[in-house]
């Protein structure tokens, strides 16, 4: 009975561990996200509008699920308002 105990609280402690690091891995995919979106609307790469273009479609499918609906709403600004010179 013991090893049960002491089995299923070791195994509740790493699932908690996981679930933590999961958060905080959470957390810094979110903060690269919105850095990225952040220097692709300051276009600090200097891309064309092709490139910026390829890299906001990127940017919206590998962070689909930290864009929030303003930061969406600004993908598509950026992508409206792109013109090459």
């Amino acid at each position: 009975m013991k090893k049960i105990i002491l089995l299923l609280s070791l195994s509740l402690t790493s699932f908690l561990s996981c679930s933590k690091a999961n958060d905080t891995l959470d957390a810094f995919d979110s903060a690269g996200c919105i850095s990225t979106l952040v220097r692709l609307s300051n276009n600090d790469d200097d891309l064309s509008c092709s490139e910026l273009n390829r890299e906001l479609d990127k940017l919206e499918r590998d962070c689909s699920r930290f864009l929030d609906e303003d930061s969406r709403a600004s993908i598509a600004v950026i992508k409206a308002l792109c013109q090459d010179n």
